[in-house]
């Protein structure tokens, strides 16, 4: 039987925006992106924000690769566009980060670790931050020129925590002193942009694996002029994105301090179908990786695409980690504590797989398990134990994933 999912007609232009109808996303993705009107725009808003999410989702995870590995929704995200391409809009995602770091600040922590700072520094904020942390930089040549130091070298850490490996690095403190950093998941979520010749000087030749761990959003053409900078209109007012940004990261806080507050984690999957439908549209956009190369050879991403075409073995530990965002947007935060009940899909493949990693006694009743599907509008004081992903986000997931190949 065909698959209800399939990938949309090419609409011939490699943006997301253009081909996610409105209402498809959650609001606060959706308000994010509509503070522009220029589709390269809009893209690096929605990527702006989903990267910020991604630190934001605390006790969330999932599962993916055989065997089982656990993953956080971290994303570590790469915007490369010439310059005067609109990328200035990427700034809103500290607007949408501060109420978090706020709160933070009072315990001593940061959300943002400074791009630009020795090894040292970098572990001992980390360290601070109970390993965890949000990394950006508007000029990515910031990073790579402290990464070619001897003392600023942490390129290492960035790959590691991509899968949530330990990392431990020892470094002298004193003439007989010495300071071990430990972290059991290091979870970094990273956004960076900048233009066309920054990038090498930042990846080198892209064989150490830190290319294929970004996200990579790729545009070479310069942006024509858009006659709205110079309307009046609150829409095109750096004061209008400030205004709507600040709302956005007072109700993201709350949703931070929500899911914080959590005594267990929660697991998100997609349902056996979606899992088999993704698993058929990436091998068909595989040959689509492979029939249409990307014509680097008159820029300074010359013999950076193959690196790049890693990030495709990486696209569905990617989609899947947008795929969680989504879901966990949705989840409506309670005003008064309830336990959450409804009636669950039916269970096998990966569900079984699901319910075997959590414990979850198979013989339960349908509607009396720790479940939530994200079709509910039910509110929940604690957090299910499994959430899938809807079809809705799916279809999401099935146009970013057309979208996001031929950025590689």
């Amino acid at each position: 039987m065909k698959s209800k999912f399939t990938i949309p007609a090419p609409t011939g232009d490699a943006y997301l925006s253009t081909s996610i109808m409105q209402g498809q996303l959650p609001s606060l993705l959706e308000r994010a992106m509509m503070v522009a009107d220029q589709p390269a725009q809009m893209d690096m808003l929605l990527l702006s924000a989903l990267t910020v999410c991604s630190y934001a989702l605390p006790h969330i995870k999932m599962l993916h690769g055989s065997p089982q590995h656990t993953y956080y929704p971290n994303l570590m995200t790469l915007v490369v566009a010439p310059p005067a391409s609109g990328k200035g809009v990427m700034n809103n995602a500290r607007l949408l980060l501060k109420p978090i770091q706020d709160e933070l600040s009072k315990k001593n922590k940061l959300a943002e670790i400074p791009a630009n700072s020795s090894a040292a520094a970098f572990m001992d904020v980390l360290q601070v931050s109970d390993g965890q942390g949000f990394v950006m930089s508007t000029e990515m040549d910031n990073l790579s020129k402290i990464w070619k130091k001897d003392y600023g070298d942490y390129s290492d850490l960035f790959r590691q925590a991509y899968e949530h490996e330990t990392y431990s690095k020892a470094r002298r403190s004193g003439k007989r002193q010495s300071v071990l950093y430990t972290f059991p998941e290091p979870k970094l979520s990273v956004l960076l942009s900048g233009t066309p010749n920054q990038l090498r000087p930042l990846l080198g030749s892209g064989e150490d694996g830190l290319a294929s761990r970004f996200l990579p959003y790729i545009l070479m053409d310069v942006m024509p002029f858009d006659r709205n900078v110079l309307m009046n209109g609150d829409h095109y007012t750096e004061n209008g994105a400030k205004v709507v940004f600040e709302e956005l990261g007072e109700e993201l806080c709350r949703r931070w301090q929500w899911l914080s507050a959590q005594e267990q984690d929660c697991l998100w999957s997609l349902t056996d179908e979606q899992a088999e439908a993704l698993a058929d549209i990436l091998e068909d956009l595989e040959q689509l990786v492979h029939e249409h190369p990307q014509k680097a050879s008159e820029t300074d991403l010359s013999e950076l695409p193959d690196a790049f075409r890693a990030m495709f073995n990486r696209l569905p530990v990617t989609l899947k980690r947008i795929g969680l965002i989504l879901t966990a947007l949705r989840l409506e935060i309670p005003e008064e504590a309830e336990p959450q009940q409804n009636a669950s899909p039916s269970k096998s493949g990966i569900r079984q797989l699901v319910d075997k990693v959590l414990g979850i006694n198979s013989s339960s009743k349908v509607g009396q398990d720790d479940r939530l599907g994200t079709q509910t509008s039910q509110t929940a004081a604690q957090l299910p134990q499994v959430l899938y992903c809807s079809d809705e986000d799916f279809k999401t997931l099935v146009i970013l994933a057309d979208k996001l190949v031929r950025h590689l």
